[in-house]
């Protein structure tokens, strides 16, 4: 679904392109069922606000419960294994961005004597290039070890970054800077809303009076400044409702701390870590990895860890 809506050039209020986790929220936050809410506070049901019906909410939050338990089993099971390589749950086609699988590939040699030698080696497989299940100019398989040895490498500059250099307060300053500007958009928002209630009940009083002929305004301007009034109130709603969503999302001053403590604490085990906590390091760390043909690959750094790295967005090998 993001990489549909990212093809359509749709981008997300902050500019980005959609990831899943975008749209997982999405499909996870109650407010899109007719209510403003918050970390204390749930508004009573809004039908301006209902983009879909609770039944439908319900359903897809099941599916996405079941999903996710089957996806963590999935996972606890692929960590048990002898899998050697180190990138199967982010490693995509740079071609059709498919998730790409891995597994152990047997390989036939015919040599100058005329005998036959197999070799087993782990390789990435674009599963829709092989079977023809979407359109795809990129290679079917790919060595793992040449793509995990490049993404090593990546891995190592990272954290020989992260280690050189100390805690960047800066990043905590402008956090709080946008927590100051938050409120007081909130607080314009409220004041908003309040402004046009206040208007909507002036006017929806002055019906009475029109109807006993007591008001200067005629029944069809009432009816005109109710309906503007209560698209005010809508429109100053909505907006409020957008802020508090964005609120949900932003990260806070504890968990920048946090999330750089666990960074560090990544760079320091890294070298000694075993394959399997190689691999589960590396799925934080990483967004994912994109592989091309002729094994050109591209690098994204999960977003909780960009601010760290100054300019370093994604590598490009």
């Amino acid at each position: 679904m993001a990489q549909m809506l990212n093809q359509r050039g749709l981008r997300t209020r902050q500019g980005a392109e959609f990831q899943s986790s975008n749209i997982k929220r999405i499909i996870q936050h109650e407010g899109y069922t007719g209510y403003i809410i918050t970390k204390a506070a749930r508004s009573e049901f809004m039908p301006q606000l209902q983009i879909i019906d609770e039944a439908l909410f319900v359903k897809a939050n099941e599916m996405i419960g079941k999903r996710s338990r089957k996806a963590q089993k999935d996972k606890n099971a692929a960590q048990k294994s002898n899998n050697p390589t180190l990138l199967a749950s982010i490693v995509v086609c740079a071609h059709c961005g498919a998730k790409m699988s891995a597994f152990l590939h047997k390989d036939r040699y015919k040599l100058a004597d005329g005998s036959i030698r197999e070799k087993v080696q782990a390789k990435y497989n674009c599963y829709q290039r092989g079977q023809h299940l979407r359109e795809c100019d990129g290679q079917s398989l790919y060595l793992a070890e040449r793509v995990d040895r490049i993404a090593l490498t990546y891995a190592d500059e990272l954290f020989r970054k992260i280690k050189s250099e100390p805690y960047d307060k800066s990043i905590e300053q402008k956090i709080r800077q946008q927590e100051t500007n938050h409120n007081r958009k909130k607080q314009a928002a409220e004041k908003k809303i309040k402004a046009a209630q206040y208007k909507q009940q002036r006017y929806e009083d002055e019906v009475l009076k029109c109807l006993e002929g007591e008001s200067v305004f005629s029944q069809e301007m009432l009816a005109r400044l109710i309906a503007q009034a209560e698209a005010e109130v809508r429109q100053a709603k909505g907006e409020y409702a957008t802020l508090l969503q964005n609120n949900d999302d932003r990260t806070t001053v504890q968990q920048i701390r946090s999330y750089y403590d666990e960074f560090l604490g990544w760079a320091n085990e890294f070298d000694l870590a075993t394959v399997q906590r190689k691999r589960a390091i590396l799925a934080q760390l990483f967004e994912k990895v994109e592989v091309g043909k002729g094994y050109k690959i591209t690098i994204h750094v999960r977003g909780t860890y960009k601010q760290f790295l100054g300019e370093e967005q994604h590598g490009k090998f």
